[in-house]
């Protein structure tokens, strides 16, 4: 278990160290999951990296697998879709995107 929460330890410091919140792409998917409701799991989901027994490492592995549904996000639809090559905007993403505009005052 030791080496299961270390190793989620040092990837998310990895991901801290590497990732420039300042870069477009990352904003872009921070907004689009957060557009879609998508948050994080209120508990870390710890996957079962360490050399066990197999009768354990079973079940570690269903009781990752089992907490990874538990929190699945459902699937929200794309804000745009691509149809015969030109990207069209989904009727909510439009609404947002005029109530952004006028909280600015444009």
């Amino acid at each position: 278990m030791l080496l299961d929460r270390f190793d989620f330890f040092l990837n998310g410091e990895y991901i801290d160290r590497t990732t420039d919140p300042e870069d477009p792409a990352v904003k872009a998917a921070a907004d689009d999951r957060r557009r879609r409701g998508i948050k994080p799991p209120p508990v870390p989901v710890l996957e079962p990296i360490a050399l066990r027994r197999d009768d354990i490492a079973q079940i570690r592995q269903k009781q990752a697998t089992e907490l990874r549904a538990k929190f699945a996000q459902p699937a929200q639809p794309a804000a745009t879709t691509t149809v015969n090559g030109r990207e069209r905007v989904n009727a909510g993403a439009f609404l947002a995107y005029e109530a952004a505009l006028e909280r600015a005052g444009q």
